[in-house]
């Protein structure tokens, strides 16, 4: 319903919503900016509605795991102004939200705060304000969101009923990715950074190169390198090898020890594990 009130949309421990900004802004474009938050906790929200002219009956909403601020990037202001469309972006529930294993698998913090529930809650609000700003119309929401962020999207699709419209999410991770790409890559770091071998398989295919990056290595070095390919990591992706890291995998390794506390050992001595 485009009739939205406070007391029947929001989640009981977010249901005192407040605005403590409201102000005409014309950076990136012209718009106007609502800051605000949950009281008793420290959600925060801001909404970026375009003129009433240029508006269309939508709103966009990005959202990312890694989000520490609810004031949104001028691209996806700009963006969502242009297509008639008003912003909405969250801190997903700042210091209440999950931000370790330990804290998601022990309960220390409610993974559902940033999972989907500000989001969620911020965007009802938002269209309370879109309401007595351009009239009382269905005001359609999108809410997308890359590789952490794919994730909440996906489960605020699955776990709230007419809050938005159509969701996006995209670069999402997958049971071959997360513990196949990342651990390659590593994988190939230990073997062949570590023997600064990577100068010289970045010089066999650069321009004017042998066009061969496997000679000059031994076994061990080829079949990492072979092993990073065949899973997807391009050759020409270790032109900055002297800075690449475990990147990602850090944030999901340490469930290991908490889901699987054997894991380490079973790896090593059960039949049916690779090593």
């Amino acid at each position: 319903s485009p009739l939205l009130t406070t007391a029947d949309c929001l989640d009981p421990r977010f249901n005192d919503p407040y605005v403590d900004i409201d102000e005409q802004r014309n950076t990136p474009v012209p718009h106007r900016y609502i800051h605000g938050g949950f009281k008793g906790t420290d959600a925060k929200f801001s909404f970026y509605f375009p003129p009433r002219e240029q508006y269309q009956g939508r709103f966009f909403q990005n959202t990312h795991q890694l989000l520490n601020s609810e004031n949104g990037p001028p691209g996806n202001i700009g963006f969502a102004v242009a297509s008639g469309a008003y912003y909405v972006q969250t801190n997903i529930g700042g210091v209440e939200r999950a931000t370790t294993t330990e804290q998601a698998v022990f309960g220390k913090q409610d993974p559902t705060v940033g999972g989907y529930r500000v989001n969620a809650e911020a965007a009802k609000f938002s269209r309370i304000k879109a309401s007595e700003i351009y009239g009382n119309r269905r005001h359609y929401g999108y809410l997308y969101g890359g590789s952490g962020g794919a994730f909440q999207t996906i489960s605020s699709a699955e776990n709230t009923i007419g809050v938005w419209d159509g969701f996006a999410p995209y670069v999402m991770g997958s049971p071959n990715a997360i513990p196949g790409v990342f651990t390659v890559r590593i994988h190939a770091l230990r073997v062949l950074k570590n023997r600064d071998k990577f100068s010289a398989v970045m010089d066999a295919v650069d321009p004017g190169g042998s066009g061969d990056p496997y000679a000059g290595l031994n076994e061990e070095e080829r079949a990492a390198l072979k092993e990073a390919t065949r899973m997807g990591f391009p050759l020409r992706g270790w032109w900055n090898h002297a800075t690449l890291n475990g990147g990602p995998l850090t944030l999901v390794a340490g469930y290991v020890p908490y889901l699987h506390p054997t894991y380490t050992d079973d790896f090593w001595s059960k039949p049916g594990y690779h090593g």
